[in-house]
């Protein structure tokens, strides 16, 4: 039928005023090779994911202990480990991908108010402090900047 072998893709879309966040959730496959998901605008152009966290993999995301990863898109920080910034953006695309995985999650999502999404999400959640944000934008900086080029 075409694509690639072993690559599962989901995709969904927000619209959100600016005091609201979409809580996305996946239960992670117990093996997977890779694992991503990216925001993109309506135009399925994606947002600024090296000025902004806007995409997340398996290497950056958090899982919890349940083994479900929880992603949180929202304008406003919510001080979570795997908050999805929307980039200015209110409304536009989530997709994300399977790759290699003995299973293809399709995640669930519940918009909440921001000043919920830390009730909403499991106890134990750590807390992002805006100096830790910010340092985790010029780390992706960084990375970008040493990205090779093709």
């Amino acid at each position: 039928m075409g694509g690639l072998v072993g690559q599962s893709y989901y995709e969904g879309a927000y619209d959100l005023k600016p005091d609201e966040a979409l809580i996305v959730e996946a239960k992670v496959p117990q093996g997977c090779t890779y694992w991503s998901i990216i925001l993109t605008n309506d135009l399925y152009e994606t947002t600024d994911w090296y000025n902004n966290q806007s995409s997340l993999n398996d290497s950056q995301a958090r899982v919890d202990a349940d083994g479900v990863v929880r992603y949180v898109v929202s304008a406003k920080d919510p001080g979570v480990p795997n908050w999805l910034d929307t980039a200015g953006y209110a409304s536009g695309a989530i997709q994300g991908r399977w790759a290699e995985c003995s299973s293809s999650p399709i995640p669930t999502a519940r918009k909440v108010d921001v000043s919920q999404v830390r009730a909403s999400l499991p106890s134990d959640t750590p807390t992002v402090t805006p100096q830790a944000r910010e340092k985790n934008t010029r780390e992706r900086r960084s990375q970008l900047q040493q990205r090779p080029l093709w």
